[in-house]
């Protein structure tokens, strides 16, 4: 007997984030419950609905600087700075690329002028919610300004090398994404690559 999701209900009601009671049977037969957070009205393992991702986390390659875009915003969770990569909600009636030209202009002043990489929707923290992001590497151009942050943003823009990356990493003070620590690791990696004469980082 595989496990079936029953039905679910709503404990919150919030704008942007809500928690269920998900009831489902277990593989045994037997009756039991989970609590996730969704951005949904519904969570998707009732509806389904996992094509469409609900962020994107944008992974910025400055091709006039020879370097890659970091971002060292402020979290309320750490009450602390964390090192990631520019992200947001995908709008509704958004795709993922506009939702990315979008957040990469309103969280560092750049312009996407190519993407080179689009995953599907995946997951990093499957126990807890069912929130999907979209990891979506680019090529950018311009001049990094935080002048369109909102209010409640915090954050530092950071134009890094493979070396520089490496030099953060090896900072067991700082805090990172999870996702962003395995891309810049790989970016940091590049430092060796180019000095034996392989090509630079590519997604």
């Amino acid at each position: 007997m595989k496990v079936k999701i029953k039905d679910s209900s709503k404990l919150t009601a919030e704008r942007w984030l809500n928690l269920f009671d998900v009831k489902y049977v277990a593989r045994t037969g037997e009756e039991k419950s989970w609590q996730i957070a969704s951005r949904q009205k519904e969570p998707k393992c009732v509806t389904g609905r996992y094509r469409q991702p609900d962020a994107v986390v944008i992974v910025p390659y400055h091709t006039v600087e020879n370097k890659m875009v970091i971002l060292r915003e402020y979290r309320v969770p750490l009450n602390d700075y964390e090192y990631g990569f520019p992200a947001g909600l995908v709008d509704r009636g958004e795709s993922v690329e506009q939702a990315t030209r979008r957040e990469l202009m309103e969280e560092t002043g750049l312009t996407v002028s190519r993407f080179t990489k689009i995953s599907p929707p995946i997951y990093s923290s499957a126990g807890m919610t069912d929130e999907s992001v979209a990891m979506v590497y680019v090529e950018c151009e311009g001049a990094p300004s935080t002048s369109a942050n909102s209010a409640s943003e915090m954050i530092e823009i950071l134009l890094v090398s493979p070396r520089e990356a490496l030099e953060l990493l090896n900072d067991t003070t700082l805090k990172f994404d999870a996702k962003a620590w395995l891309v810049i690791s790989r970016f940091a990696e590049s430092t060796t690559t180019r000095e034996a004469g392989g090509l630079p980082f590519r997604p």
